[in-house]
């Protein structure tokens, strides 16, 4: 049983879809008042494209189907290793301080 999920971890799914909505739910009530997101590399068309979103504290929007440039977006940097995987004041890191993502 994963904690908090319950048999999320057992549960068969018929779609994608499906199992990015459960699992997204799962994180909102784990991470209250947190955006969490799956989103897209893109690298042939260079975009970061966001799956789906649970909407956070509503100070961010981010709407399935949005997209911004790969450059643009701290999980690009994260992710090609550019960047730390953790950072305890993006503000302040080389990378990630300039994002206008970050702001």
């Amino acid at each position: 049983m994963a904690p908090g999920g319950g048999d999320l971890m057992e549960q068969g799914f018929q779609s994608f879809w499906e199992a990015t909505r459960s699992i997204l739910g799962l994180l909102e009530k784990r991470l209250p008042g947190s955006l969490v997101f799956v989103a897209h590399l893109d690298g042939a068309d260079g975009v970061l494209r966001i799956v789906d979103a649970t909407a956070g504290d509503g100070s961010v929007a981010v709407e399935p189907g949005q997209s911004v440039p790969l450059d643009a977006s701290l999980c690009f940097h994260m992710a090609s290793r550019r960047a730390p995987q953790l950072s305890g004041d993006a503000a302040a890191d080389p990378v990630y301080g300039p994002l206008a993502a970050r702001r």
